[in-house]
């Protein structure tokens, strides 16, 4: 979540001024791929919050088996559904556009060849992911068919589905907080949330959970850049899953706060490459000297 339509479209602007700004200054095509990637979340949410269901989160207490009808005008359109499927596709490759970027800020060799192993491994544990909704449609991977449950986008506080996203409905849906708070020019702050259907984890078919360890794992590994990692670590982690945790929601609206990971990947960027950024000295002197360095170590 990141407040609301107001905000998402303001950092929508901001990140992708910024993206051109940082590519036109660096010619860096790694790094401006992958903030361009995170930084589409933030327009995805923005039509999600325009789509977003508000009936949803009153209305816990019905029956799943009338879903059909009764939220048909909610749930059932095909903006809330693609955007909802979007944001999920998003949060599966989000690792690999990070790792992208990692690589794209790489000091040396062996560091570009470390992040482009990784890379590899986040398309794959992406795809496995994604794929997860897929196979939901069949009862004998879903094992939430079966429950019967009295909320609609799944039992919160159930074992079965403890995960971020998982839920019976592929919908988005959108609340005011316990304690509604506002502020001026930007509005009211909603949390939105997401609901996919997912087929159950198993051996082969990973739980969100390698999200995590996709994106974060590859930081304490690199021992080429140790202290630089585990800095960039922190910042991502306090930001993302960290801040989810301390804010009250659900399960379904954890994952939608990885719309602020982009602005702290825009502002690693920046620090790793304020020279570049903020030099006076022409552009091809810079990038004569960078490569120059690149060919050395290659």
């Amino acid at each position: 979540m990141c407040y609301n339509e107001k905000v998402s479209i303001a950092l929508t602007i901001i990140g992708y001024v910024a993206t051109l700004w940082i590519y036109i200054r660096t010619r860096n095509s790694k790094v401006a791929a992958g903030l361009a990637f995170l930084f589409a979340l933030e327009l995805i949410q923005t039509v999600q919050y325009v789509f977003a269901s508000e009936q949803l989160p009153d209305l816990l207490t019905c029956s799943i088996n009338i879903h059909r009808t009764k939220f048909a005008s909610s749930c059932d359109t095909y903006t809330n559904k693609v955007f909802s499927l979007l944001s999920f596709l998003h949060f599966c490759f989000q690792p690999l556009f990070t790792h992208m970027i990692n690589a794209g800020l790489a000091k040396d060799y062996l560091q570009r060849v470390y992040f482009r192993i990784t890379q590899r491994f986040c398309i794959l544990g992406g795809f496995l992911l994604f794929m997860r909704y897929f196979l939901s449609f069949s009862p004998m991977y879903n094992s939430l068919l079966f429950q019967n449950s009295t909320n609609i986008i799944g039992t919160i506080t159930s074992s079965l589905n403890a995960e971020w996203f998982r839920g019976h409905l592929l919908c988005s849906f959108s609340r005011s907080t316990s304690h509604p708070v506002s502020f001026p020019f930007i509005g009211e702050l909603k949390n939105l949330g997401t609901s996919i259907p997912l087929a159950d984890p198993s051996y082969f078919l990973p739980s969100t959970s390698s999200h995590s360890f996709l994106l974060y794992a590859p930081y304490l590994l690199d021992f080429n850049g140790s202290m630089t990692m585990i800095g960039r670590l922190v910042v991502l982690a306090g930001v993302g899953p960290m801040l989810s945790f301390v804010w009250p929601g659900s399960n379904h609206e954890e994952g939608n706060w990885f719309c602020l990971f982009s602005l702290s990947q825009l502002l690693i960027v920046v620090v790793t490459l304020r020279r570049q950024l903020f030099s006076s000295a022409p552009e091809s002197q810079l990038l004569g000297a960078n490569s120059n360095n690149s060919t050395k170590l290659e």
